[in-house]
């Protein structure tokens, strides 16, 4: 369903509606552990024994069958795909940096400067109104479908820290792919050859619109999200909303004792959604 996890936490169930409980559980344990694969998979069985007679344990919504399918990729081979010229190189090239560090000590975190917006395509070198930060993969069978961003003018990045973590395997391959040289296509093409086991990035917006178009069969990991999510089994976004961003603002407004903020935003949906997202935050 489109149902939210407040709306649902404000749900009062009666004791004879063993099945709505059910889904209602069935949802909890999907929002408790969609960042830990094998804490679902644990939640999952657990809801399938404490409800066998829902039709929910039969037959599974499909995000959740991929979930009990889900095998880790290897992590041998990576290619990092990232924008290394232009207006957008500075992010790139800190966010390789980043990478390669955190590589080189296991899987200690290691800070990196990334820019909060979203980045966007221009005909002249690309110009960047900022590049998302990490967050959840977005999924739509349990949860609500959120109102598709529209463009917006191009402004200067503004920046936030965010930590990398490379994987727990510092003998892995790294091979760095500059997506501001070729187009995608052709980078897709020679990470496959190269016989990678895994994708990190792009970073840019219209390159990860791009990688969707592509229906590569690699495993990826973008560094930012396209303006319609798609629900991909190879591929998840690793991306901070400007929602998400504007909540966090609220907060440590509010932390420092504020009491009358002044927003201002864009004319525009993704203006109102950050709006929106803050009001209802500092509530």
């Amino acid at each position: 369903s489109s149902m939210t996890q407040e709306q649902a936490n404000t749900l009062v169930i009666n004791a004879d509606e063993n099945i709505l409980q059910g889904w209602l559980d069935l949802q909890r344990v999907w929002f408790d552990n969609r960042n830990d694969p094998d804490m679902m998979k644990a939640g999952i069985a657990d809801w399938q024994k404490r409800y066998p007679n829902n039709p929910g344990a039969k037959m599974l919504p499909t995000q959740l069958v991929n979930v009990k399918a889900f095998k880790p990729a290897s992590t041998n081979k990576i290619a990092l795909l990232l924008p290394l010229n232009g207006q957008a190189a500075v992010f790139g090239r800190t966010i390789q940096q980043g990478f390669e560090a955190a590589k080189n000590i296991g899987t200690q975190p290691v800070a990196a400067q990334v820019a909060a917006a979203d980045v966007a395509e221009q005909p002249q070198p690309q110009t960047v109104d900022g590049v998302a930060s990490p967050a959840q993969a977005s999924v739509s069978d349990l949860t609500g479908e959120q109102p598709a961003a529209q463009p917006v003018p191009v402004s200067a990045p503004a920046t936030s820290t965010a930590a990398v973590s490379a994987p727990a395997n510092p003998s892995a391959e790294l091979k760095i792919y500059d997506t501001s040289s070729q187009p995608l296509s052709q980078i897709l093409s020679q990470v496959q050859q190269d016989g990678a086991s895994i994708v990190v990035g792009p970073l840019l917006k219209n390159n990860v619109e791009e990688l969707l178009k592509s229906n590569t069969p690699l495993n990826v990991l973008a560094l930012n999200q396209p303006e319609n999510i798609e629900n991909r089994v190879n591929i998840c976004y690793f991306a901070l909303s400007p929602e998400d961003e504007a909540r966090d603002a609220a907060r440590h407004i509010r932390d420092q004792g504020k009491q009358a903020p002044l927003v201002l935003i864009p004319r525009s949906s993704l203006g109102d959604r950050v709006a929106n997202a803050f009001a209802q935050e500092w509530q």
